[in-house]
């Protein structure tokens, strides 16, 4: 018998006993999940959390992108934006879906220089979420407090989402 397990960022196996006098063969059944909506949707990072949840970042450009009841930030706002998906760790199931930017592009993509719309995604030990990307929008939301609240055109922005992604916590 085996299963997946997380390891820290990776996807491992546990296995129960057996003969390790014979070669161990795992034949994993592979799992893929789509989402998205009308318009071009492209995934950028994946991170795995502590219990086995899988967070998948990325750029929107489709204003129907099917995001959960209670998220952040709910709508699109501009042109593209950036989102963030929780999944099970069988990726069967939708936890939650978020997006996050403002008016203008966010984690804009070039497709003539592959650029990253969402340069990373991580995770604190709590599960709570960080985003780093580009925009052009001045109005991307910022928390009090923060050391930088001013915005002009074409910044870096980095925030961080609760577990849910339901709400800003930085």
């Amino acid at each position: 018998e085996a299963a997946y397990a997380p390891r820290g960022n990776t996807y491992g196996f546990a296995t129960g006993p057996y003969d390790r006098s014979y070669p161990l063969l795992i034949d994993p059944v592979l799992v893929c999940a789509g989402f998205g909506g009308a318009n071009r949707d492209v995934a950028f990072d994946v991170a795995i959390a502590p219990g086995g949840d899988v967070y998948v970042a990325g750029m929107t450009q489709s204003p129907d992108f099917p995001v959960t009841a209670g998220a952040y930030a709910a709508n699109p706002k501009g042109y593209k934006d950036i989102f963030v998906v929780r999944l099970d760790r069988d990726l069967t199931t939708l936890k939650a879906a978020a997006i996050v930017g403002g008016s203008d592009d966010d984690g804009w993509w070039d497709s003539g220089s592959r650029g990253a719309a969402c340069a990373d995604l991580a995770l604190d030990p709590w599960g709570n979420v960080f985003l780093a990307f580009g925009t052009y929008s001045a109005d991307c939301p910022v928390t009090a407090g923060s050391w930088d609240t001013s915005q002009s055109n074409c910044d870096g922005y980095i925030c961080k989402l609760n577990a849910n992604l339901t709400g800003l916590l930085g």
